[in-house]
């Protein structure tokens, strides 16, 4: 049931960046493998092998080309996105780094949803100590981030950026995702749970553990969902480009996301926090080195 929940929760802000289909962020075209891979069962496993590696193919498409491409997935999870990433577009090299062990789960389910036997010899996959060096700079043309900065801690993201961008080669591009930022309605990532627009910012924390305890089937995953909750930090769009700037990055293209709930805005949250900020979802960039 634990492992139900999680999926759950995984698919729920999988499709909350994804709802804006065919708005300039999605696949231009199918590859013979995209075909193939159609009749994957796991919804979190086709998100992430099929349609996450096209959306960031479709953004990069026109500034370089993939297949003669080293690519790094920065906070890589599981590596299904660097596998589809290496498999569908057969890019030259694709590492994918994470602090957490999931890169080891990547095989086992790579073999249940496409009876793959081994992972593909242009990908790898690593978990990394935080701050750990992932590479020799200038090592790859394109990195990618997708729903991993509004994990890391606030003050150190302008040093992460900045990491990123010696790990690029002169003229490389960062694509970086964020979804849900965490002033928008879902931003606490605690969505799934507690269904309750903003609930976040009008609550008191402790107003809001109980409602998540009640939600909740057990203390393990209360645990685990209010321990992600703490650790998220409070990056907004203009910040964002900031560090971009600050890190030496220029951004060649951005894209943002009205929130879902912006007709339930509590008139109250205006008191304090700026329109703009609470209405925007997700933000898209994609910048040069």
């Amino acid at each position: 049931m634990a492992l139900s929940r999680q999926i759950n929760g995984e698919l729920h802000r999988l499709g909350n960046a994804l709802r804006v289909h065919g708005l300039g962020i999605y696949r231009r075209g199918r590859t013979a493998l995209t075909a193939c891979a159609s009749g994957i069962g796991d919804e979190a496993f086709r998100v992430r092998y099929i349609d996450l590696p096209d959306i960031i193919q479709g953004w990069v498409g026109d500034y370089l080309k993939l297949e003669s491409s080293d690519v790094l997935d920065f906070g890589c999870g599981e590596g299904i996105t660097a596998l589809g990433m290496a498999r569908r577009f057969n890019s030259r090299s694709v590492r994918g780094v994470d602090i957490m062990p999931d890169p080891l789960q990547c095989l086992p389910r790579a073999r249940q949803a496409l009876g793959l036997d081994a992972l593909p010899q242009n990908l790898s996959l690593m978990q990394i100590e935080p701050g750990a060096q992932v590479a020799e700079p200038g090592s790859f043309d394109l990195i990618y981030s997708w729903s991993v900065f509004e994990h890391v801690q606030q003050p150190l993201i302008g040093s992460v950026l900045a990491q990123l961008k010696r790990l690029l080669r002169p003229g490389g591009y960062l694509f970086i995702q964020i979804a849900p930022l965490y002033y928008s309605s879902e931003g606490s990532h605690l969505f799934h749970r507690v269904a309750e627009p903003w609930g976040h910012l009008q609550n008191q924390d402790s107003v809001y553990f109980d409602k998540l305890c009640k939600a909740c089937g057990n203390k393990e995953e209360v645990d685990a969902l209010w321990s992600c909750y703490q650790w998220l930090n409070r990056l907004t769009v203009p910040e964002l480009k900031r560090l971009l700037s600050e890190a030496g990055l220029k951004v060649v293209r951005d894209y943002t996301t009205e929130d879902p709930n912006a007709s339930r805005l509590p008139a109250m949250l205006l008191d304090t926090f700026k329109r703009e900020t609470l209405l925007v979802n997700q933000v898209v960039m994609l910048c040069r080195a």
